[in-house]
């Protein structure tokens, strides 16, 4: 999975869509959240799958409006099209249904 900082996050999200993990490393509900996006970038190889650890990069999750871990962005050619907050992120159908709703 990719690992975003402020200076690669506007370049990776530019093309094609891509899956943003706000998170941190304490966080207990992030870990499940790592784990699907682990494994739905095997199934879908055509969309990058990363990560944003906010207590590193706290000024790019402020920037992008994160208020609470984990969060989830869906980027299509750089623009935000979707998120889910909390919970929602763990739950592989609601991840599936956005990518299907962008094509995916």
């Amino acid at each position: 999975m990719l690992q975003l900082t402020t200076a690669n996050f506007v370049k990776t999200i530019a093309t094609g869509i891509t899956v943003v993990d706000f998170m941190t490393v304490s966080c207990r509900p992030c870990k499940p959240v790592g784990i699907l996006m682990e494994r739905l970038s095997m199934l879908y190889p055509q969309v990058k799958f990363a990560v944003v650890d906010c207590e590193h990069e706290s000024g790019l999750a402020e920037r992008n409006g994160v208020n609470n871990v984990p969060t989830l962005f869906f980027f299509n050619t750089g623009k935000c099209v979707e998120a889910l907050h909390g919970s929602h992120c763990s739950q592989v159908e609601r991840v599936k249904a956005v990518l299907a709703k962008l094509g995916v």
